[in-house]
């Protein structure tokens, strides 16, 4: 009996990995998540040493912050595509960035 719920276990673990196992889009989507996070934590930084307390300045700094961020993400997002190489084994997949 307890073999036959160990067994079970493995099977329903197994199933489980095989399903969740990330394909490439995955890949890519989590890799410029994290990048466009940096970006704007980068970006944020420079700019809060930079404030003067001006409203008007803030607000297009807040909007240029927001077009680099979608620009640059975009580009990232691009390359990633092309140098990204995602191998598949079935119940857990490696991302390779090619340079």
């Amino acid at each position: 009996m307890k073999k036959l719920i160990t067994i079970l276990i493995i099977v329903v673990v197994l199933a489980t990995l095989v399903l969740t196992c990330p394909d490439k889009q995955r890949h890519v989507e989590a890799i410029n998540d994290e990048f466009i996070t940096a970006v704007d934590h980068q970006m944020n930084e420079s700019y809060s040493s930079e404030e003067d307390g001006d409203e008007e300045d803030g607000s297009f700094e807040e909007g240029m912050r927001l077009v680099t961020s979608s620009v640059v993400g975009g580009l990232f997002k691009g390359v990633m595509e092309q140098q990204l190489m995602v191998k598949n084994y079935a119940v857990f997949s490696l991302g390779q960035i090619l340079f």
